[in-house]
């Protein structure tokens, strides 16, 4: 995957997950800004080019629960490994959705992630 790709995703899920951005969705050094709930005076500033989305479970694993608790009628995320032990690969997908597969569990997941939010939800 292209880092324009990447980096198309991240902002994806970072509108889901209720950021504004400034700047072109497809700039990395565009900003994106978090106000913390439910206080909403702390604010975080990330560019779209250091957003973890794709590399660290600590930040994915919420943006897989609010998609659960949202009002999206959609089964767990399921997981699926490939048989074939010389070519491994990871796959990933929600109920009904393309699967999704990578080398890295988590690669599959952030793909099944993005392209959830991209096709069944309004930004």
């Amino acid at each position: 995957m292209n880092i324009a790709e990447l980096i198309q995703r991240n902002s994806f899920i970072v509108k889901y997950m209720g950021a504004s951005i400034s700047g072109s969705i497809l700039d990395e050094k565009s900003i994106c800004t978090f106000t913390t709930q439910p206080a909403q005076f702390s604010v975080c500033l990330w560019r779209l080019g250091d957003l973890q989305y794709h590399s660290n479970w600590a930040w994915l694993m919420p943006v897989v629960e609010k998609i659960m608790q949202d009002e999206f009628s959609c089964e767990p995320i399921h997981y699926y490994s490939s048989d074939n032990t010389v070519n491994y690969k990871y796959k990933a997908r929600f109920y009904n959705q393309p699967l999704h597969e990578s080398e890295t569990l988590i690669m599959a997941t952030f793909l099944a992630v993005s392209d959830f939010i991209k096709q069944n939800i309004k930004l």
